[in-house]
């Protein structure tokens, strides 16, 4: 029993530590070269080692809830979808769509705990336009949003395109 909850609790720990990695690796200006947290390979217990690729899987997908992807054009809506399917490849497991006309592009948060999240929304969005045939360079800005709409549920993400 003891042996479980220890394993358990190492386990957790090494999803943090993955999920704090890759967050630090998605801020401006970060190299991605050092981690945020010293990863230690005697920690873990070579009976596990099985198990370790399983937690990397789980620890990879981002820590948000919801995004909301907003585009303003029916000729958009192939696009938003391509880059639905690219989020969901990258872990993302609640996704919706919804045409909105406007003219910005930016993606939203509403909680203090949610920027680095949506830093790293934006890092995917340029990584996959990046690989995109679109000559049409897109710069979304990251704006909080939690002064106006505090009742917005955490881990929740908005993000606004105009393609």
């Amino acid at each position: 029993m003891f042996l479980k909850k220890a394993d358990e609790t190492l386990q957790e720990l090494q999803q943090l530590r993955s999920v704090m990695n890759s967050l630090n690796a998605a801020k401006p200006g970060g190299t991605g070269e050092k981690t945020a947290v010293p990863e230690r390979e005697s920690i873990v217990p070579q009976r596990k080692a099985e198990g370790v690729e399983i937690i990397k899987d789980i620890a990879a997908s981002p820590a948000v809830s919801k995004v909301h992807i907003h585009y303003a054009r029916q000729e958009d809506k192939e696009m938003a979808e391509a880059f639905s399917d690219f989020l969901r490849k990258q872990g993302y497991t609640s996704l919706d769509m919804e045409r909105i006309q406007h003219n910005w592009s930016d993606i939203r948060y509403f909680h203090g705990e949610d920027r680095q999240a949506a830093l790293l929304l934006q890092k995917q969005f340029n990584d996959f336009f990046a690989h995109s045939t679109s000559a049409k360079k897109i710069n979304l800005k990251i704006k909080y949003l939690g002064k106006r709409y505090p009742r917005t549920q955490k881990g929740s993400l908005e993000m606004w395109v105009h393609f």
